[in-house]
């Protein structure tokens, strides 16, 4: 399980994704929405941001399948906040690190224009 929903392991074009299943994600209004802010994802190419390779909806059930690009490794949470094998936290310049990425990803985001 992923932060929000089910997510798999597969193949699109021959390149790992993940396919993640979002349940019951809301009214029809807010699913509208979803749309629009999946059309701005498709244009977003950025080093620090996941690839998003495309989504489907069913609408009657009110279902949403991302599939993006699959990236190795352990989650955020626990790269940052869990103790590694020795017992200690990760260390302060592995934090800035990624703390670096992290904002050059968001200035990339403010710096587009919604489609």
């Amino acid at each position: 399980m992923g932060g929000f929903g089910l997510v798999i392991g597969g193949s699109f074009h021959g390149t790992p994704v993940a396919i993640k299943v979002v349940k019951q994600t809301g009214t029809l209004k807010l699913l509208a929405d979803v749309g629009n802010e999946l059309r701005i994802l498709r244009k977003l190419r950025h080093p620090n941001l996941v690839l998003f390779h495309g989504a489907c909806m069913n609408v009657e059930r009110r279902d949403l399948v991302l599939v993006l690009e699959r990236v190795a490794g352990e989650s955020m949470d626990s790269f940052v906040l869990a103790p590694r094998a020795d017992g200690e936290l990760t260390d302060g310049p592995s934090r800035c690190q990624v703390l670096l990425h992290v904002s050059l990803a968001l200035r990339y985001l403010h710096s587009r224009q919604p489609c």
